[in-house]
């Protein structure tokens, strides 16, 4: 099992990779998560990406870059790359096909392109069956605004398949749930 230092390790060479690709424009890249080798290769795709590796990889898309204020909704520093490979492996075998999503230093979310500050999500709990695991019963539906504040702690692991975000909790003494939040369209106090 890795450790946090481990992770580290992984996450200085693909922070360094970062800098590099961020220059060359948007795509994506894969890392490997057993040593955090890479090709140095920015993709067109996340599919020409999976389809040229032969190792488990966490793949990271590349912004596009328009200025330097520009906020980066991709992993960047050595603390949100190592974040973002821990969270890659351990959704390898539960979820391959989701992307992380990580709180920023900056209390953004990285991963989680084109959602504005404020948008309203439709938040379903959802909780696994006792008697038949593999189903699982909705047990709340509400509105929320500004996902960022739901989404930090030790114990959830956030992703996205693109049309919605996931949050997995297995917090102590809780039953395990997962939270999805579906974009509304809707931005939070913008008239209408």
């Amino acid at each position: 099992m890795k450790t946090r230092a481990d992770y580290s390790l992984m996450a200085d060479r693909m922070s360094e990779l970062m800098e590099v690709l961020l220059q060359e424009g948007p795509g994506w890249f894969a890392i490997g998560l057993a040593d955090g080798c890479h090709d140095s290769i920015a993709y067109r795709t996340r599919e020409d990406a999976e389809a040229n590796q032969s190792v488990p990889c966490a793949y990271v898309r590349i912004p596009e870059v328009r200025s330097f204020a520009q906020r980066l909704d991709c992993p960047f520093t050595v603390d949100e790359c190592a974040d973002y490979l821990c969270t890659t492996d351990a959704l390898r075998d539960v979820a391959p096909n989701r992307t992380p999503i990580v709180l920023g230093s900056t209390a953004g979310l990285i991963g989680l392109p084109g959602v504005a500050y404020g948008a309203e999500f439709t938040k379903v709990i959802r909780r696994p069956g006792v008697e038949r695991p593999e189903r699982s019963t909705v047990i709340d539906m509400e509105v929320w605004a500004n996902l960022v504040l739901h989404l930090p702690g030790s114990h959830r692991m956030a992703s996205t398949d693109g049309s919605a975000v996931y949050l997995s909790i297995q917090e102590p003494d809780q039953f395990p749930c997962e939270i999805s939040y579906v974009p509304t369209g809707t931005i939070y106090g913008s008239e209408g």
